[in-house]
């Protein structure tokens, strides 16, 4: 394996619609978690930006659930882990971003908001029949909040 090579399904996940969590599940069954990358692969029009996230999200969601709580393959704190990886950790230790990605609360030292990477948690809390969590993810937003997104970084 090349240290250097990652993966990413961010051009496809947005052609593909409905069909992205197929996708990104057979795309995290070939690549190690460790190289997968979010990308929204968006260009021009502002909502390919929002699809590319509502997309990964909801895939992610799914292949979280489905292949992971739901068959007791790994618990819900791996599943969170895992989430904060694809989304964003990943991709910091690729670009060697460091903190740099961090928004100005997290920089303070400010406690992390529940909501960060809670994406999976109200997929499952809703296949559960629980009530949904207030503090899950806005539809569209990426594991790893909004508020971490820095100009230049999208």
């Amino acid at each position: 394996m090349f240290s250097h090579v990652y993966v990413d399904a961010g051009l496809a996940t947005h052609n593909l619609g409905a069909r992205a969590p197929a996708l990104l599940a057979e795309a995290l069954e070939l690549a190690p978690f460790g190289k997968f990358l979010y990308s929204s692969d968006a260009f021009g029009l502002p909502e390919l930006y929002y699809l590319g996230a509502a997309l990964f999200r909801s895939a992610l969601s799914a292949f979280l659930c489905a292949s992971g709580l739901e068959e007791d393959i790994y618990t819900e704190r791996t599943a969170a882990r895992l989430a904060r990886m694809l989304g964003a950790d990943n991709a910091k230790r690729a670009y060697q971003l460091g903190d740099q990605m961090l928004g100005r609360r997290e920089r303070a030292g400010a406690p992390r908001p529940a909501r960060a990477f809670a994406g999976w948690l109200a997929a499952s809390q809703r296949t559960r029949g629980s009530r949904r969590n207030q503090d899950s993810l806005a539809a569209g937003e990426p594991p790893g909040g909004l508020y971490r997104l820095q100009p230049g970084f999208v």
